[in-house]
């Protein structure tokens, strides 16, 4: 049974490894539409990281060292982006946010939503701000989005310090900032930023559940805990169910290479 165990796995990896393949080509491929220049400019980039890797790694602890001031900076660069933002939204999120807002006609948003079932709890939850606060809800809840890409960058470098190590920990809180702390992305009022700080979780919760030395209780709570974190995101973002299934898989699977009775019955 545990050889079907690694070969369940070795043929995922190898499935993967093709997928990653795939999009790494079409990357290459489409990076014709770039202008030379540009490309020249990555390529000159790329060999002085490399040239310059150990000066790189030295100012990457020096900086990592001081995670409190690099929020501080984070923070001040979100502010600014915000108070010279023109233009905060557009396409789907703008007519969930004109409609929540009553600037659409209601007939407008309702048969917009009838269409669109998916956005129904953004619109709820944008309605909810309005009949609030009126119009500086946008204010709030852009204050929220901050909240929210923010705080996940501590769920991610304390779950990755308590699951893997602190040099984990470091270089996911270091990539989380540097792709999502330094930049515009928190300013979308769409279905991507709210549910951050969940999926960050629902990550750790799923990692408990396949640790093997958990007592029943614990286990029993922290299956609890990923039902309502896994409720409250899905709302919001559906495809954050894929985890759950695939940890369960992934127990699934386990549980076949333990047990002879699952391994008589699936495989004869």
């Amino acid at each position: 049974m545990s050889k079907f165990y690694h070969l369940s796995f070795s043929i995922l990896q190898k499935f993967m490894l093709v997928i990653a393949i795939h999009w790494f080509l079409m990357a290459v491929w489409h990076m014709n539409s770039l202008s030379s220049l540009a490309l020249l400019l990555f390529a000159g980039l790329a060999y002085l990281a490399y040239r310059c890797r150990l000066h790189l790694q030295r100012c990457y602890r020096a900086v990592i060292r001081h995670k409190f001031l690099l929020m501080a900076a984070v923070l001040l660069f979100q502010i600014i982006v915000l108070l010279s933002a023109e233009l905060l939204i557009r396409r789907d999120a703008a007519v969930v946010f004109t409609g929540a807002f009553k600037y659409l006609k209601e007939s407008s948003i309702s048969s917009y939503l009838t269409r669109n079932p998916n956005n129904i709890p953004l619109f709820l939850y944008e309605r909810l701000f309005f009949n609030l606060f009126g119009d500086t809800a946008l204010w709030i809840m852009q204050g929220l989005n901050l909240f929210y890409a923010n705080i996940t960058a501590l769920i991610l470098y304390k779950g990755s310090q308590k699951y893997f190590s602190q040099q984990t920990a470091n270089a996911v809180f270091a990539l989380y900032i540097l792709l999502v702390g330094f930049s515009p992305y928190y300013l979308s009022m769409y279905t991507d930023i709210p549910p951050l700080p969940l999926i960050a979780l629902q990550i750790f919760l799923v990692l408990g559940l396949l640790k093997e030395d958990e007592s029943p209780r614990r286990l029993l709570v922290r299956i609890l805990l990923l039902g309502m974190v896994t409720s409250l995101a899905f709302l919001l973002r559906p495809t954050v169910i894929i985890l759950v299934l695939a940890a369960f898989g992934i127990l699934f699977l386990k549980e076949i290479g333990r047990n002879s009775c699952w391994s008589w019955l699936l495989f004869p």
